[in-house]
C-alpha cells in the first residue's frame, strides 16, 4: 500500500490540473461567447473587448496547462 501512494498522489494531482486546464478553457470560451453577444447586440464596445481579450487569455492558459501538466505527466 506505502509503494502505491506516489503514484495515487500523482494520478491525484493529475487529475486536479486536467480539471483546472478545463476550467480555464470552458470559462474562456463563455467570455468569448458573451463578447460576441455583448458585441453584436450594439453593446458596450470596451467591455465586449475585454471579454474578447479575457477570454482569449483564459483559452491559452488552460491549454498550456494542460500541455505542460497534464500531458507530460500522461506520457
Amino acid at each position: 500500500m506505502l509503494e502505491s501512494l506516489p503514484e495515487l498522489f500523482d494520478a491525484a494531482v493529475t487529475a486536479l490540473f486536467a480539471l483546472l486546464g478545463a476550467t480555464l478553457v470552458g470559462g474562456g470560451l463563455v467570455a468569448e461567447l458573451q463578447s460576441a453577444s455583448t458585441l453584436g447586440s450594439g453593446g458596450d464596445v470596451g467591455f465586449g473587448v475585454w471579454l474578447a481579450v479575457m477570454g482569449a487569455v483564459g483559452v491559452a492558459a488552460g491549454v498550456k496547462v494542460f500541455q505542460d501538466a497534464v500531458a507530460g505527466r500522461l506520457a
